[in-house]
């Protein structure tokens, strides 16, 4: 068998496991759906093993199909309870809300890896404030075509350096959180893009919230931030 072909978030989501965790001893992912991410891990080398974890029964039936002869087990639970402690080197969670990866991630610390790789489709600052104060750095971000956006998480000891530049006061940390300390140095076109579409878009509303008055104070400060580093 020849390693699926991926759409574009997961074929990118395979390259930043490959870039990381090449060789990895035993991959999950969680949330499998069609098992093709890890199809394509294992068939490519990239790791040597893998645990597929699902919850619905169609989905498990899915990995099960694509993942047959393949040194894969697929379990039925929930989150990490389908991992022992120290089975797995490096997880995947991918294509869902950022309450649903927080609970996964929160309810089995034991379980965590030293490698997370990560695409929340919503949420993504809650995400990166959980890993922040879990103590896993951010290692990298990237940002697809389709505006989806990868993180690679890795556990450490020691204060993450990804957030040196705005660790000054809580609302630049938030900011960094909310926005991405990487796509903010960087200065991310596709994140410039947004900020400033945002900001006009807020700003013609007739009356603000609680919740979009501070996103719009963290959205100026993210551009006043880019402008004050521009040089």
């Amino acid at each position: 068998m020849s390693a699926p072909k991926l759409q574009d978030r997961l074929q990118r989501l395979a390259d930043l496991i490959a870039e990381k965790c090449q060789g990895s001893r035993c991959h999950a992912d969680i949330g499998s759906d069609h098992g093709l991410l890890l199809r394509y891990l294992l068939e490519s080398k990239i790791v040597y093993r893998g645990i597929a974890g699902e919850l619905r029964s169609t989905p498990l039936a899915n990995s099960k199909r694509q993942l047959r002869d393949l040194p894969c087990d697929v379990r039925h639970g929930n989150g990490l309870e389908v991992l022992h402690p120290g089975e797995v080197s490096s997880l995947s969670i991918s294509g869902m809300g950022d309450q649903t990866i927080l609970s996964i991630l929160s309810n089995h610390p034991a379980c965590l890896p030293k490698w997370l790789f990560l695409q929340p489709n919503k949420g993504i600052g809650a995400v990166r404030k959980w890993a922040y104060e879990s103590g896993f750095h951010l290692k990298t971000e990237i940002w697809t075509k389709k505006d989806f956006q990868l993180l690679a998480f890795q556990k450490a000891d020691w204060r993450d350096p990804a957030y040196a530049r705005f660790a000054e006061n809580d609302d630049l940390l938030e900011t960094s959180q909310i926005f991405g300390p990487v796509f903010l140095q960087q200065r991310h076109a596709s994140l410039l893009k947004r900020l400033q579409a945002e900001s006009r878009y807020y700003e013609l509303l007739p009356k603000l919230g609680v919740i979009s008055k501070h996103r719009l104070r963290l959205i100026h400060i993210a551009l006043r931030w880019l402008a004050d580093h521009s040089k």
